[in-house]
């Protein structure tokens, strides 16, 4: 399996997962270990697919919408670590914000980790 459709999948299941959890206010339950650690695992080429989730439309689909904004940033805290990848204090739990921000720190940082520039 390519290195894409594995992500893909993993991201998939991750929408499955957080729309049986939708109900569940705690943001841990929306955060699918399984699949998150599928997507870990592929460590720095993982990057540019986990940028490309901000090219796609959330309008139709709130869960994955819901994996972007609480999935990316751990995602990043667990692959780049948290000394490179911080959330600024002054945006912390101001979703819109924090998503602004990561998009913005994969377009400017990505290279730095993966041969895409």
């Amino acid at each position: 399996m390519l290195l894409e459709e594995k992500f893909n999948k993993a991201i998939n299941e991750w929408v499955e997962y957080s729309n049986k959890n939708k109900h569940m206010s705690d943001i841990k339950s929306k955060i699918s270990e399984d699949a998150a650690n599928k997507i870990i695992e592929m460590g720095y080429d993982a990057l540019p697919f986990i940028r490309n989730l901000y090219n796609k439309k959330t309008d139709e689909n709130k869960d994955l919408m819901g994996v972007r904004l609480f999935g990316v940033p751990y995602l990043l805290y667990e692959i780049i670590g948290r000394k490179d990848f911080q959330i600024p204090n002054e945006i912390a739990g101001q979703m819109p914000k924090i998503d602004e921000f990561t998009k913005n720190w994969l377009d400017e940082n990505m290279s730095k980790y993966t041969q895409e520039s």
